[in-house]
């Protein structure tokens, strides 16, 4: 409990940090302890007015089991954190010195949670603090990978379809919004969000129809939040004059999760060289 409670007043003195609402709950390590469906408001302390409406939990992100980690039993992760004012996550910590992966993946899921914020007499939103249980099972491994695999092969197929119909605000809907981002094309290398979406409306031009299709795609996990996504494939173009043609193609496209979205963060792609 002493380190329960020194991480509690850690958190207590981070910035922001105004009004704590509690309500009547009782905590103990075991039986008492915080399930793993809810959170709950932490620590506990009576509210003998009955003025203060707890938080709700609104969306729920499930964490991913950590990649190339060998475990033999379940693991659990107590995670402490504060609810906002607008029912944001602030401050998320894991408690008790967990494996790093563990840690990682449990405060990576709370972080994305959303909540109606408490509330003090009747409507004044306050900040709470809160706690939560999260449990990896072993059996979960191998699924966690797939789910991982799958959304990340999803998120390139939304990219790939917006790109045949030579959407280009809906193909950079699914790239980081960010001049972080950096897409590569046989050469040459767009450093702005800006310079690479001119690139693409400008080679939109005189094209009637696009059908870029993958071969062979394969998915690795980077880290627990990063993917690199690896194809060939073919891409055949009909021109507005009528001619068609069509090119071979291989890509290396790292993929990050963003507010609950893989989106594209760095692209390469190549065609073969002219040959002679």
């Amino acid at each position: 409990m002493h380190d329960l409670r020194s991480a509690f007043r850690n958190l207590a003195r981070s910035p922001g940090f105004t009004t704590v609402a509690i309500v009547t709950l009782a905590l103990g390590i075991g039986s008492q302890v915080a399930s793993a469906a809810e959170p709950v408001p932490f620590p506990p302390m009576s509210d003998p007015t009955g003025d203060h409406t707890p938080p709700k939990l609104l969306n729920r992100v499930e964490p991913v089991y950590p990649a190339g980690v060998n475990e033999t039993e379940d693991r659990r992760v107590f995670v402490a954190f504060h609810v906002d004012a607008a029912g944001k996550v602030r401050n998320a910590a894991a408690m008790f010195n967990p494996p790093p992966a563990f840690a990682s993946a449990a405060v990576a899921a709370v972080e994305q949670w959303i909540f109606e914020p408490a509330r003090i007499r009747g409507d004044r939103p306050v900040w709470t603090q809160m706690t939560v249980e999260i449990w990896f099972k072993v059996a979960d491994a191998d699924r966690s990978d797939k789910r991982v695999v799958d959304a990340v092969l999803a998120a390139n197929t939304r990219m790939t379809d917006a790109a045949n119909r030579l959407d280009t605000d809906a193909f950079f809907a699914c790239i980081v919004d960010s001049d972080e981002t950096r897409i590569v094309q046989d050469g040459k290398l767009f450093k702005t969000r800006a310079e690479a979406m001119a690139a693409v409306r400008a080679g939109s031009q005189g094209i009637a129809s696009i059908e870029r299709r993958f071969e062979d795609a394969h998915v690795s996990m980077l880290a627990q939040e990063s993917a690199l996504l690896t194809a060939d494939g073919t891409t055949g173009v009909t021109l507005n004059d009528g001619r068609n043609f069509s090119v071979r193609f291989a890509v290396s496209l790292v993929f990050v999760l963003r507010d609950g979205e893989w989106k594209l963060f760095h692209g390469h792609y190549s065609v073969p060289n002219p040959q002679p």
